[in-house]
């Protein structure tokens, strides 16, 4: 009995496989140092921004301000939602480092483009000239990401169904597994950007041509049947 009391108390203190032992987790002062980094970050970012002349020829249109000031206030009520909720305070504490890098990258190119122009326009726009071209494109570049998500969810669902079809007719009749498994082994080594020009040249419509190279791709599968036996060809009477 005295061993199995001990083997029991020493299961239940013994950690949860998938958490961090006690000793290496981050303390309350730690997590909450580390949130307070993206602030800091931030702070500096805005404040280099605003007292540092520019030197390129290019206005500043202040979206990359505005931006920094929206991380400021985001972080600030990081800060203090991490005393409200211990279980943001440990996720929040995580990930605050990589949150810290995204701030001080765009930081620093643009102290090394607009502030001090090491890098000339036009090859390095500032972050600043970069948010505006984004904001001033907003429509066009909307435009071209619902097409483009059209094209890419047409193409894979138009693949994912012939796909669908042939695997089951090459599964099922030894006949259509004659004459098709040639076929997926010519196209199967043959990538999807090989198909556009003649996607260009059969289908004139942009929808038909930006989802036809996906097509032939998700036949490449059925290759794997193969491996169940070797080619016959079917009998007459089949």
């Amino acid at each position: 009995m005295t061993g199995v009391s001990v083997k029991s108390s020493a299961s239940r203190e013994a950690p949860v496989s998938g958490d961090l032992p006690q000793g290496s987790r981050p303390s309350v002062p730690v997590n909450t140092a580390l949130s307070l980094l993206p602030v800091v970050a931030a702070g500096l970012a805005l404040a280099l921004h605003t007292a540092l002349p520019a030197r390129q020829v290019s206005p500043v249109s202040g979206y990359y301000a505005f931006l920094l000031k929206i991380f400021l206030l985001a972080g600030m009520a990081a800060v203090v939602l991490q005393f409200l909720l211990p279980t943001w305070r440990r996720r929040y504490g995580s990930i605050a480092p990589l949150v810290t890098a995204v701030v001080l990258v765009p930081a620093a190119l643009d102290l090394v483009t607009l502030k001090f122009a090491l890098f000339p326009l036009p090859y390095f726009p500032g972050p600043d000239l970069i948010l505006k071209s984004l904001w001033a494109d907003r429509g066009l570049l909307i435009v071209c990401v619902y097409h483009s998500i059209l094209l890419l969810l047409s193409g894979y669902f138009a693949g994912t169904l012939v796909g669908l079809a042939t695997g089951v007719l090459i599964g099922w009749y030894p006949a259509c597994r004659y004459w098709l498994m040639p076929v997926l082994k010519t196209i199967g080594p043959v990538p999807a950007t090989v198909w556009i020009p003649l996607s260009l040249v059969l289908f004139p419509h942009h929808l038909a041509f930006g989802s036809f190279p996906h097509r032939p791709c998700s036949l490449v599968s059925g290759d794997d049947h193969d491996k169940h036996g070797d080619l016959k060809r079917p009998d007459s009477s089949s």
